[in-house]
This record gives C-alpha cells, sequence and structure tokens, in this order.
C-alpha cells in the first residue's frame, strides 16, 4: 500500500471496511487492475462493487499497488459527481492480499447490457438525457486534468481529445444499440481502417444535430474535435429536427482517397482485405 493510501486511511479522509463484513460476493466483471464483484455491505446496507487488485510479480506488485492508489487518489476527487460511480472507500482480504476499492453498484450493468436490454424501449429524448449525463461525467474528471482510459460502453482514467473521440464512437452507439463494427471479424484490417477514416454510417431518424455532434468529436484531427464544454453546450442546444434519412458515404469516401494516398503496403492486413473494410 503507498503511503498516500496508509496515510489517507489514518487520518480517515478514505474508509477502510473489514472485508469480513461484505458478503455474498459475485464476480461481475475485470477491471484494469482485477476482477471486479459484486457484494453485500454489512456497513452500508446495499449490494456494492468491490474493484480489485491483480497479483503478479513483486515488481508487478509494486507498479499495480501504486497504480491502485492513483486510481484510489483520483476517483477520490470526482465522487461527488452525481454522473460518476460513487466511491465508499477500501478494504482488503488478509487472506490473499488483495486489496478493493468499495464501489456504488450499477443495477443496470453496463451501458452496452442496458442498451441490449432496452433500446427498443429509448426514446430520442431519453438517449439525448444519457448523452449529457455521460458528457457532464466526462467534464467533472476533465475538470480535474483526468481523462478516462476505458471510455466505451463496457464502463460508464490517455488525452483528453481521444476520451472526445471515444465519446463520439459512444453516441453513436445510442443512436444504434449496437457496439460499433459489431460484424467485422478482422480486428487488425478494421483498426488499419478506422486509422485511415472509416467510421460507422448514421442511423435513420438521428438528429441531424446530434449526428454532427458525434461525426466531430470522432473526426480524425484531434485538433478539429470539440472539447467536451462545448459537447455539453451543442446537447443543451440541439434540436430534434430535421433527422437523418439518407446513408451518407462521406466517410467512407474520405478512406477511399486517403487510401489512394497513402501507401499502406503488404502488411499482415493485405490490401484487398483494407478495401473490403471501405466497401
Amino acid at each position: 500500500m503507498s503511503n498516500w493510501l496508509k496515510n489517507a486511511i489514518k487520518e480517515k479522509y478514505i474508509k477502510s471496511f473489514e472485508f469480513n463484513s461484505f458478503q455474498n460476493s459475485k464476480i461481475i466483471g475485470k477491471g484494469g487492475f482485477g476482477a471486479i464483484y459484486s457484494a453485500y455491505s454489512k456497513n452500508i446496507d446495499k449490494i456494492v462493487a468491490l474493484k480489485g487488485l491483480f497479483y503478479g510479480s513483486v515488481n508487478d506488485n509494486t507498479i499495480s499497488l501504486n497504480g491502485f492508489s492513483k486510481e484510489v487518489q483520483n476517483i477520490t476527487k470526482v465522487t461527488h459527481h452525481d454522473n460518476i460511480i460513487r466511491f465508499f472507500g477500501v478494504t482488503h482480504d488478509p487472506k490473499t492480499e488483495t486489496y478493493y476499492m468499495v464501489l456504488q453498484y450499477a443495477n443496470d450493468g453496463d451501458l452496452r447490457c442496458y442498451l441490449s436490454n432496452n433500446f427498443a424501449k429509448l426514446n430520442w429524448t431519453t438517449k439525448i438525457r444519457m448523452a449529457k449525463d455521460i458528457s457532464k461525467g466526462i467534464n467533472c474528471l476533465h475538470n480535474e486534468n483526468l481523462v478516462h482510459c476505458d471510455l466505451h460502453d463496457r464502463n460508464i482514467l490517455r488525452d483528453k481529445s481521444s476520451d472526445i473521440y471515444s465519446l463520439g464512437v459512444l453516441f453513436w452507439e445510442l443512436s444504434s444499440g449496437i457496439p460499433p463494427f459489431n460484424n467485422s471479424s478482422d480486428q487488425q484490417c478494421l483498426a488499419i481502417a478506422i486509422i485511415h477514416g472509416k467510421r460507422e454510417s448514421p442511423i435513420n431518424e438521428t438528429p441531424v444535430d446530434f449526428m454532427n455532434i458525434y461525426c466531430n468529436a470522432w473526426n480524425d484531427d484531434p485538433k478539429l474535435r470539440s472539447n467536451i464544454a462545448e459537447i455539453r453546450h451543442k446537447l443543451e442546444c440541439m434540436q430534434m429536427v430535421p433527422v437523418y434519412n439518407n446513408h451518407d458515404n462521406s466517410f467512407l469516401e474520405l478512406a477511399e482517397q486517403r487510401f489512394n494516398q497513402l501507401q499502406i503496403g503488404s502488411q499482415d492486413c493485405s490490401n484487398q482485405n483494407f478495401r473490403n473494410y471501405l466497401d
């Protein structure tokens, strides 16, 4: 445990829970540092999430503990925000020497799970409200000079413009209800195609203002992307009409132009396979 975390617990800046105060733990996923469990907390009297820490070699342990402490330090800066998962404290399993963050449990699961189960019931007013809530959370992070390294639908802390790009992709998923490029099998070719301009096509009935927001956010030139404050302003001012009702091939045309300009060569992904991703 880092000195910062030890002192924070000692000074009661961060609450430390006895590990035996948690019951009925079940693994629900994996995070950047370790497994994530749901468990009933007797102290808090509700189901919480326990985000654990992986262990490896001694050196890995030191690096992981420092990273874990840094993540705790970061989340304490933003846990007050309504659109960010609440942080309750930490706990330690003496048997396995595993440290956990004690976090608010999201009853509806991650965004992908929520969209999968509820998309048919969501109208555009609700989708835009969700986009606003996500943007408020990212705005809070950016105000603290934090970035969200895992900003995707399975997490709702790199460069702010990268967060904006990911936010644009996330907004597209709000409009479609499915993960981007869900039917793509060759991830390497897909990644190269995306680098050279490939984007998902807009979904019919998407408000044009919302489409413009996410298209700007995933612009391949980071300097041309709006910042989070500008995105929030655009969301507040956007109109629900007109809506998009035609397939727009501009992104594919741009990708094809860039492919012709850049000599990708005979990498593991062949030119023909790459072109298939642009068709």
